[in-house]
């Protein structure tokens, strides 16, 4: 793997409060879309980093499951 290729890990992101919403849906994000957005992105880290998980062998892939 390239320097250029490593990415910082997106962190799960926390569930806003149901009070932390105005819910009158001015805000531009509301918190929830914000949420929602960084969530997939999440999401999509996991499967590719189970997708290099599958793809790895032997040592490497102890090394791996070792950093979860």
């Amino acid at each position: 793997m390239r320097m250029n290729e490593i990415k910082k890990k997106i962190l799960k992101p926390i569930k806003p409060e149901n009070d932390d919403c105005c819910g009158g849906g001015g805000c531009c994000p509301c918190v929830w879309d914000t949420y929602y957005n960084q969530l997939d992105l999440w999401e999509g880290q996991k499967v590719k980093e189970k997708e290099l998980l599958d793809k790895a062998t032997g040592d490497v892939k102890d090394a791996i499951e070792k950093l979860q």
